[in-house]
């Protein structure tokens, strides 16, 4: 994934690392007639750049250990800030605490979306925490302990790059509110953290407001804080914003496939939909594969949809979704062939049928033809693999690869989830 990416690049290239627009790059090889533009590697490197040196000095295969060690070493020196001045069993006590603690991932999303997205769903997932909220990825086993609780230790497998770096920035916050030196550079210190990952900015100002609130504004009216944070924030912003038109960037260089293709603006929240580059990617056959799941408020709106799966991770708001939804259908207008596909895992559900309830969604809130969305999560993603000469569509000398329902989905999309029967390759692999 990108990580990999990331790091790799660091490693194999002098820095700064230059990248050529054409994905055959790395064979150095372009299409005749072809001069590749490059770009600079735009990307919140702070986590990376350590183990990235190394690499660099010593090859790629030295990530192997150069990522875990600075990994761990962030680890440590994040659980001694923590425990820092306790008593051993108090430090013990501190760190488990430490471990399991949640509860900002509920706020957030009460503060923002209302008590009534809070409905706690209940499941064992088999790692060390308990989760509460919206956030079922349906790897239930089969004991039936039911709660479900997202804690610090998600967070560290999930993201450690956003983690680590955010827990560093916010201890020592903490734990200097009231030194005026560090008063003194704060607004240069939430700046820096921009470097590592834009959440951690956000994250620590109810910090240095809390900071603000209890010493006055004057210990951060200082000339480091003046001086030195505007720049450093423009430098910043200028770095990671500047030739991130990423769709455009994929079209020219000739890939087959974008995933999501949400065409946001630099900003991550401007949608900027351009029909000359639609055109483009339907001149060159692109497949644009739309990654997401239905969104969540359609499952407290519609609770028939919902039969008696649990509901996914929150996606978007609806609104959100159908504003996405219509640039879809506007792409398909303009011939875009476009297919349906989950975002990072499946059998977020626990019945499984994640395509089928995004079906119901597309059609039931998206005004999408039934067809057109059957042909989206059949036809489409056997062609963007490469396989629609054997899987897809039911023709002769084609794979049987079918599902088989009861009812007719065209008429009632809810068809989908009454399952008769599944082959593969025309032998008969369930029958529930």
């Amino acid at each position: 994934p990108k990580h990999r990416a990331v790091l790799l690049e660091l490693s194999r290239n002098a820095w700064p690392v230059y990248l050529p627009s054409w994905l055959s790059s790395l064979s150095e090889v372009f299409p005749e007639g072809v001069e590749p533009s490059w770009s600079l590697l735009r990307y919140f490197l702070g986590y990376y750049m350590v183990p990235g040196l190394i690499g660099n000095w010593l090859g790629p295969a030295a990530l192997n250990w150069a990522v875990p060690l600075w990994t761990w070493c962030g680890i440590a020196l994040m659980v001694s800030l923590f425990t820092r001045g306790l008593v051993a069993w108090r430090a013990a006590a501190a760190t488990v605490l430490f471990i399991f603690f949640s509860g900002m991932d509920v706020l957030a999303l009460v503060m923002f979306e209302g008590w009534e997205w809070f409905e706690p769903s209940f499941a064992w997932n088999g790692w060390p925490w308990i989760s509460l909220g919206p956030n079922d990825f349906g790897h239930e086993f089969t004991w039936n302990i039911e709660v479900h609780y997202f804690s610090n230790l998600f967070s560290l497998m999930w993201t450690p790059q956003h983690f680590i770096a955010g827990g560093l920035f916010a201890l020592l916050v903490v734990q200097l509110w009231k030194n005026r030196r560090f008063l003194a550079i704060s607004a240069v210190v939430v700046c820096a953290s921009v470097f590592w990952s834009p959440f951690i900015a956000v994250s620590l100002l109810p910090l240095v407001a809390v900071s603000l609130a209890k010493n006055g504004i004057w210990p951060f009216l200082r000339w480091q804080n003046l001086l030195l944070s505007p720049p450093l924030f423009a430098i910043l912003l200028t770095y990671l914003s500047a030739g991130t038109e990423g769709i455009r960037r994929a079209v020219e260089a000739g890939i087959d496939t974008i995933e999501h293709c949400a065409w946001l603006d630099l900003d991550g929240e401007t949608l900027a939909f351009d029909e000359a580059v639609v055109e483009s990617m339907a001149a060159q056959g692109l497949v644009a594969s739309i990654a997401a799941g239905p969104p969540w408020e359609v499952f407290h709106q519609d609770k028939e949809l919902a039969g008696n799966s649990s509901p996914p991770t929150t996606v978007a708001r609806l609104d959100t979704m159908q504003v996405r939804w219509r640039l879809i259908q506007r792409m398909r207008e303009l011939g875009v062939q476009v297919c349906l596909a989950t975002d990072s895992v499946y059998g977020m559900f626990e019945d499984y049928h994640d395509l089928s309830y995004l079906a119901q969604a597309l059609v039931d809130y998206g005004d999408f033809p039934p067809l057109d969305v059957i042909e989206m999560l059949t036809a489409v993603p056997a062609h963007a693999i490469g396989w629609g000469d054997r899987i897809g569509t039911i023709e002769p000398g084609k794979l049987a690869d079918l599902l088989v329902v009861r009812g007719n989905p065209i008429e009632d999309m809810q068809a989908l989830h009454a399952v008769a029967a599944v082959y593969q390759a025309g032998v008969m692999v369930v029958q529930p």
